[in-house]
């Protein structure tokens, strides 16, 4: 079964079987930045939950080689996606809108459907995500606090009667045609029934 899910309402976020980690294991998400000034106060309320507040054993080579890794236009992500939607003529999203709470990948405005493609390491894949052994405890908040800004982002959009797609990168490497069938299904009309008199 693909791990990409249209969750069903805010108040029970069932997450597909890739999204079932526990809650209660997450730090808490204020003392992580969640709902702070970006990116440099979340690093900052990283570090200060780490043991002496700070790395340890971190190379230059190894610092650039993890900042390469997270960026836009991935192109074994959005990129994958992207083209795959424009060869099977599925029409009418954005890439990443700008003003747009959660920063989908892709948006359909028309339909109301978010789509995010979830790197397998920095969302924590569940089958081929990892921590690091160099300061795993940094890691482990880091991918923690991005679980938890993907339920929290995922039910703040169902409020707003938006339907929320999640495919892992893998699932773009091994089956990008059931990527594609989901994703088409979703922006499928629902079935009209005639009313019965």
């Amino acid at each position: 079964m693909l791990g990409a899910a249209v969750l069903p309402s805010a108040s029970t976020p069932s997450l597909s079987p890739c999204y079932s980690w526990s809650l209660g294991a997450l730090p808490n998400q204020h003392s992580l930045g969640l709902f702070g000034q970006g990116h440099l106060t979340m690093e900052k309320a990283l570090r200060e939950q780490l043991p002496k507040r700070g790395f340890k054993g971190t190379t230059p080579q190894r610092s650039r080689a993890m900042r390469a890794v997270h960026g836009k236009d991935n192109r074994t992500t959005e990129r994958r996606l992207r083209l795959a939607l424009a060869r099977s003529r599925v029409r009418g999203w954005k890439v990443r809108p700008r003003g747009f709470k959660g920063d989908p990948d892709f948006f359909f405005p028309r339909h109301r459907v978010a789509v995010f493609v979830d790197g397998c390491f920095w969302h924590g894949c569940p089958t081929c995500g990892h921590i690091p052994q160099t300061n795993k405890d940094f890691w482990t908040l880091k991918i923690n606090r991005n679980r938890a800004r993907d339920i929290t982002t995922t039910s703040y959009l169902q409020k707003q009667k938006i339907r929320v797609l999640r495919f892992w990168e893998h699932e773009l490497k091994s089956d990008l045609g059931r990527c594609i069938q989901k994703i088409r299904a979703t922006l499928a009309p629902p079935p009209h029934h005639p009313i019965k008199s």
